[in-house]
């Protein structure tokens, strides 16, 4: 055999060459193991408090040119009160005096940064604020810092207008989930956390 020469391959079989040899099998991957699944699932509580002035979607006051938002801060998040006419923001309340007269009411270790709700309503011409926290409605008083529990918040059911998402001109569909769904048997909730379902 030596001595013999191996001739180069023709140009006009190189496209052919090509084809098949992306149409051989491949070897089959698996989708993942345990261990990469975890690490995935912790993925959230290690990037926590890395993005700071991240923006939720605003909740424009009715009848008004204001409007809130949450934003992440280092370490947590907090509420910012923006005026459209004249650009001027300032926090929707005293987070720090909320923090305290709710852990007053709930025995509770919060922070001015770590308040358990994601939205809430001005009551009473902006005098309060009401918000579901667990499976309650509280109602908190903007002068003296005053939280109530009011009861049970009043569950929401996926279908009592329409179907329970949502689109507009130029809007991805959502799921209208801002509060937690409570399960029949009243043991576990499930909530929209970050377009995905969390229990």
């Amino acid at each position: 055999m030596s001595g013999m020469a191996i001739s180069p391959i023709p140009r006009r079989f190189l496209p052919t060459l090509l084809a098949l040899t992306m149409l051989a099998p491949s070897p089959l991957v698996a989708q993942g193991t345990h261990a990469d699944y975890a690490r995935a699932d912790s993925l959230s509580a290690t990037v926590r408090g890395l993005v700071v002035d991240a923006a939720e979607d605003p909740s424009w006051m009715e009848g008004t040119h204001r409007f809130w938002y949450r934003k992440s801060v280092r370490g947590g998040n907090q509420f910012v009160l923006v005026n459209a006419d004249s650009a001027m923001k300032r926090p929707a309340f005293d987070h720090e005096r909320l923090a305290a007269s709710l852990n007053a009411a709930r025995s509770d270790t919060l922070t001015s940064i770590s308040l358990p709700f994601r939205t809430f309503s001005y009551l009473d011409g902006e005098a309060a604020i009401a918000f579901s926290l667990a499976d309650s409605t509280w109602r908190c008083d903007l002068s003296g810092y005053a939280c109530e529990n009011r009861g049970p918040a009043r569950g929401r059911r996926f279908f009592d207008r329409g179907y329970p998402w949502q689109a507009g001109p130029g809007q991805r569909w959502r799921i209208q989930m801002d509060e937690p769904l409570v399960s029949p048997d009243s043991t576990v909730e499930a909530f929209i956390q970050n377009y995905n379902v969390a229990v």
